[in-house]
């Protein structure tokens, strides 16, 4: 059976703070001259390899796993998954 890479990206919601980010944007970007970088949002990323049928299929399992083992709170966050580019 093939194996695909597939990449998870947790990410908090568009309407929660990222004060990580934030202070990435102001205490490095900004303070070393990188003025026109207006926002900075920070995330984890899981890169994963799985066994499946096809890419779509790989993608469908994954997804599933990250819902049901909750890898993430779907209230302040969001998931998504993509094929990883080699």
């Amino acid at each position: 059976m093939p194996r695909f890479r597939i990449d998870v990206f947790i990410t908090n919601k568009p309407a929660i703070r990222d004060p990580e980010g934030e202070s990435i944007l102001q205490d490095l970007a900004i303070r070393n001259g990188f003025v026109s970088v207006k926002s900075i949002r920070t995330g984890k990323v899981l890169a994963m390899e799985i066994e499946a049928e096809n890419v779509e299929l790989a993608k469908s399992k994954v997804m599933e796993m990250c819902d049901s083992l909750r890898l993430y709170n779907p209230v302040v966050s969001s998931c998504s998954v993509r094929v990883a580019s080699e």
